[in-house]
């Protein structure tokens, strides 16, 4: 896994009323132009590229319940998968992210639990989803992007 810095974000609609339980939706930008892809989120934290992929993490800019997005985009910039992480009247802030090895993120969200997220090379079907992780129909599907609690510690500090 390696930082990279191909992508960026432009607010869609930025003077449109905003329904406060209606995440923001930006236009993705790749080396400055539009990607044709429009995604939920407001601010792009981190971006990585995992061997043919790119890994977008993106957060809603909302201070006191933010959501944490992971966006897996293949080479024409589609969407191959998505998560979101997110806690109910929890601030999350993403912090201290480090890589750990070829395909994984370790990274503190929340002020209590630090996450790893594991990009597989092919779906895998995970049976005991952390709370906080959702997904549609993820007992049914099989997914390559695994959100799990993580102890302290990791590997290589990104910043």
């Amino acid at each position: 896994m390696t930082a990279i810095d191909w992508f960026r974000l432009a607010p869609k609609d930025p003077n449109a009323e905003r329904d406060p339980y209606t995440p923001p939706r930006s236009e993705v930008l790749r080396d400055g132009r539009p990607a044709g892809l429009v995604i939920d989120g407001a601010r792009l934290e981190a971006q990585f590229a995992v061997g043919e992929w790119s890994l977008l993490l993106v957060t809603d800019d909302t201070p006191y319940e933010e959501t944490l997005r992971a966006y897996l985009l293949d080479r024409g910039n589609r969407i191959v998968e998505q998560t979101r992480l997110s806690y109910a009247y929890t601030p999350g802030v993403v912090r201290d992210l480090q890589v750990a090895g070829e395909r994984a993120l370790i990274f503190a969200f929340t002020p209590a639990t630090r996450f790893r997220l594991t990009v597989h090379d092919r779906p895998r079907h995970f049976w005991n989803a952390p709370g906080g992780v959702s997904e549609a129909i993820r007992f049914l599907s099989a997914r390559r992007l695994q959100f799990t609690p993580e102890p302290s510690g990791g590997q290589q500090a990104l910043g």
